[in-house]
């Protein structure tokens, strides 16, 4: 449904790796999906009994770029570990969701809500259409949520039934979208006074 960005726009994408870890922090679309998959398979091919970790910080995009990249994650021979951070939200949660271990930082804010349509305009006849493939969309995802958190689908319903469903990190733990939290360790040292 979101359309490619321009060339300029994809040379100053976030979607980086170093070692054995993506940095995802660029909106989930076409041209970041397919450069995490090239990374995820170059990795795995080096070795695919290491563990692979993705770090994200999205506001999410493309529900079915993120749907493919979600994909490639669980068919990974790797041990899979996604860290969100910042922001995660919309279908970043869905590729976030998709970790064998899935952590959070202690500030991480997550988002979800209903399957929406962006930039549509068109008859009546394809609103209609467009309304049925939104809603199997929908389907789909609220099916990973359920099977991925441990939460029945009614609930998830009716969470987002009112509007987005904005959470934190020990929110995210206590309902089952992450494993655990990775704490502040440093604390706040004033400067001595000379």
């Amino acid at each position: 449904m979101n359309k490619s960005r321009s060339r300029e726009d994809r040379d100053r994408a976030l979607v980086y790796r170093e070692g054995r870890t993506i940095y995802f922090f660029d909106e989930i679309e076409e041209d970041s999906v397919c450069e995490a998959i090239r990374l995820l398979d170059k990795i795995e091919n080096e070795s695919n009994k290491k563990d692979i970790k993705i770090i994200i910080n999205s506001n999410g995009g493309s529900c079915y770029d993120g749907l493919a990249l979600y994909d490639r994650i669980r068919q990974s021979e790797c041990n899979i570990v996604t860290l969100g951070t910042g922001l995660v939200g919309s279908m970043a949660l869905i590729v976030f969701l998709a970790g064998d271990e899935r952590i959070v930082t202690e500030n991480t804010t997550l988002l979800t809500h209903q399957t929406a349509i962006s930039d549509f305009t068109g008859k009546c006849a394809e609103l209609k259409i467009e309304a049925k493939e939104v809603e199997k969309l929908e389907d789909m995802l609220l099916e990973i949520i359920s099977e991925r958190t441990g939460q029945s689908i009614k609930k998830l319903k009716n969470e987002t039934r009112p509007g987005d469903k904005w959470f934190g990190s020990e929110e995210a733990v206590e309902e089952g979208y992450a494993d655990s939290i990775i704490k502040n360790t440093r604390t706040y040292r004033r400067k001595r006074k000379r």
